[in-house]
């Protein structure tokens, strides 16, 4: 690297002794070495980021499509009940209309019986 040989020519005009020059020089080029990221380290950590991506955007896609089914199943069941609720419905709908026709028919012959004999009451 150029950054500690510039530090170290530095130190040296300076008028650092060589010994202590280079061991700055050689520690701060360790230190960059160990604690700076270069550009191989960016491009692995970019891969790394992009495959996790991919593997959470799979994760989810197949969530989601289990999602969907699971809520198309509830759907097909709360059709299946609400079409057993209408059919229940129009069952209870037609002996209403039978019964009250019934009792149309008993109240009318009622009726007819009561005009008839409070007609030979009256004669």
């Amino acid at each position: 690297m150029e950054a500690p040989l510039a530090i170290y020519e530095a130190l040296l005009q300076a008028e650092v002794p060589v010994a202590a020059a280079r061991d700055v020089a050689e520690k701060l080029e360790k230190d960059m070495n160990t604690a700076l990221a270069v550009r191989q380290d960016i491009q692995q950590l970019d891969a790394r980021v992009r495959h996790d991506i991919q593997q959470l955007d799979a994760r989810v896609r197949h969530d989601i499509q289990q999602l969907d089914s699971r809520v198309q199943l509830l759907e097909e069941k709360l059709d299946s009940r609400f079409a057993l609720i209408d059919e229940r419905f129009i069952s209870l709908e037609q002996r209403i209309v039978i019964k009250l026709g019934a009792l149309m028919a008993v109240l009318m012959t009622l009726m007819v019986g009561a005009v008839g004999a409070l007609a030979a009451i009256l004669r």
